[in-house]
């Protein structure tokens, strides 16, 4: 594949943002959260959740 071709892939490809990330990330923070609960680790599932807290202002641009 051409340099043309692989820079033309390239822009038309779905742009990532800062808060698209953001997102994936509070979302992969809830399931571990959940499962730091199933498992019986409170201290865990607290620490997780200040970091959603976190992810959510974030979102919210706070």
């Amino acid at each position: 594949m051409s340099q043309a071709a692989i820079r033309e892939k390239v822009r038309q490809a779905p742009k990532v943002t800062a808060i698209d990330t953001v997102r994936y990330t509070r979302d992969m923070l809830l399931g571990l959260r959940q499962m730091a609960e199933k498992q019986g680790n409170p201290v865990l599932a607290h620490l997780l959740a200040l970091a959603l807290m976190e992810a959510e202002a974030l979102i919210a641009g706070r």
